[in-house]
């Protein structure tokens, strides 16, 4: 943890001397073996590079998947207020490259928020870095809009929503962006698709939400990121759509895989609602 804080809070600093002590392990090494054995110290320098890989981005993505598959969002915010925890963020937030990881970060904690239901603060979250959105990624503001989107359309302000999903598909042209998302194979008509379904689920067009449904573009997400926690939000939106549609016996399998998996995120409290109201209704 104290290692991964160090990289968040001194992000060009820790390269540096990631850079300076690569340079010290693998030059020497090449030079008093070069004669003998050759190939150590070539193996030296990957091993090294290979340990900067494990304990950075690796570790950051095996603690997120760890929260996603256990759906207890709350985890995620503990982990990025224990990083984030002291920092001057305000500072830390207008470094265009040193505050990358940590913006990135207050997005996550963002989006456990909402997975928790507690879009308010999840909005406040958001709207915390908007003095710096022209140094966030845009693929980090591409997630922050699915998260504005649903908000917005769950509370029934759909020109809010509408507004996020135009946001979105303007990001989707970025090559950055497409680049990024063809490494979970995943196409900007996929998004599109996925969030004009939610837009008319939440407008009350359940024909053309389910219309889009089966239109949406096959996605079969690699193992990194088919977590419980995509499942369980796939499965939630899918028994609602089905729900308002009055097709219990296609809704009712679809929310109770929510409401068993669901854990602690906000999917599991509606699936338990929905599956009591369809209990009275039948």
């Amino acid at each position: 943890m104290k290692f991964f804080r160090f990289f968040v809070r001194h992000n060009v600093l820790f390269f540096l001397l990631y850079c300076g002590s690569l340079c010290i392990v693998l030059f020497p090494a090449a030079f008093f073996l070069r004669d003998l054995y050759p190939w150590i110290a070539s193996a030296v320098g990957i091993l090294w590079i290979a340990f900067f890989i494990a304990v950075v981005p690796v570790y950051a993505i095996r603690r997120s998947r760890a929260i996603a598959n256990a759906c207890t969002p709350e985890e995620g915010i503990q982990f990025a207020d224990a990083v984030l925890q002291g920092l001057d963020l305000p500072a830390l937030f207008n470094k265009k490259k040193s505050g990358s990881m940590a913006r990135a970060l207050w997005i996550d904690r963002g989006t456990y928020l909402f997975f928790l239901g507690r879009f308010d603060e999840a909005i406040a979250d958001y709207a915390y870095l908007e003095p710096y959105q022209n140094k966030i990624k845009p693929i980090y503001m591409l997630f922050m809009y699915d998260g504005l989107l649903q908000i917005a359309a769950m509370r029934g302000n759909l020109p809010l929503a509408r507004y996020y999903f135009e946001q979105q598909a303007a990001l989707l042209e970025n090559k950055s962006v497409t680049r990024y998302l063809k490494l979970f194979k995943l196409s900007p008509q996929q998004i599109l698709c996925t969030n004009e379904m939610t837009l008319a689920l939440y407008s009350g067009d359940y024909l053309r939400a389910e219309t889009l449904f089966r239109q949406s573009p096959t996605f079969t997400p690699p193992n990194i990121v088919n977590t419980t926690l995509l499942q369980v939000s796939n499965a939630y939106m899918t028994g609602l759509l089905y729900y308002r549609l009055g097709n219990f016996t296609q809704a009712l399998p679809q929310l109770q895989f929510a409401a068993q998996n669901g854990g602690t995120t906000f999917y599991r409290a509606e699936a338990e609602r929905l599956l009591s109201e369809m209990q009275m209704e039948q």
